[in-house]
């Protein structure tokens, strides 16, 4: 972190399959802030469709020890002052919610043993409403607002190679980070730190 009186958050988007992280400083007087992208993936436990390559893995026990030892890499490699995780919602079946309630417990676990800091949960509408004003966002606004927002060149760069169609989970991750530095716990670090 360049500026001791930034807030370094991470927020995770959570998953079997693909996890989006996103780790932004925020640094400013509440509301005026100003987000500057460090660093931006997408772990993914499955290729992109009809392309070889990537981390396959076929069995939940290796899905689940190769999503848990990268967020535990992440979290030790930038030590965020705030973690935001994106709280699971209703899905449209019984086997989606489940694997999303599994994808959420494995990001908390993560958390938990390579941190003392808690998760702040964090809804898809509040981090929708974080990036673009708007609870009810679409995932192309929330996109193109996330980026004009938190450096887009940075996340050009930070993605290289990531299939277009698993990006959207590190520009959920960034919103989800962006709605915790809204949060009150945020705001007081930063008043404490710009003194």
């Amino acid at each position: 972190m360049t500026d001791p009186r930034s807030l370094r958050i991470l927020g995770i988007d959570p998953g079997l399959c693909n996890v989006g992280v996103a780790v932004v400083d925020v640094a400013g007087h509440w509301p005026d802030v100003a987000y500057s992208l460090v660093d931006a993936r997408v772990f993914s436990t499955k290729p992109e469709h009809g392309k070889r390559g990537g981390t396959m893995c076929t069995d939940d026990a290796r899905r689940v020890g190769y999503l848990y030892s990268s967020l535990r890499g992440v979290i030790s490699a930038y030590k965020p002052d705030l973690i935001g995780l994106e709280e699971t919602s209703g899905s449209r079946s019984a086997r989606s919610g489940a694997a999303m309630a599994r994808g959420h417990t494995l990001a908390l676990c993560a958390v938990l043993s390579a941190t003392t800091k808690r998760a702040i949960e964090i809804s898809v509408a509040a981090a929708k409403e974080a990036a673009t004003g708007a609870q009810g966002a679409g995932k192309d606004l929330v996109r193109d607002l996330v980026i004009a927002r938190v450096n887009g060149v940075a996340f050009t760069d930070a993605l290289r190679g990531v299939a277009n169609t698993k990006r959207e989970h590190a520009f959920d991750a960034a919103a989800i980070a962006m709605a915790v530095a809204r949060r009150d716990i945020a705001r007081v670090l930063l008043a404490e730190r710009a003194r």
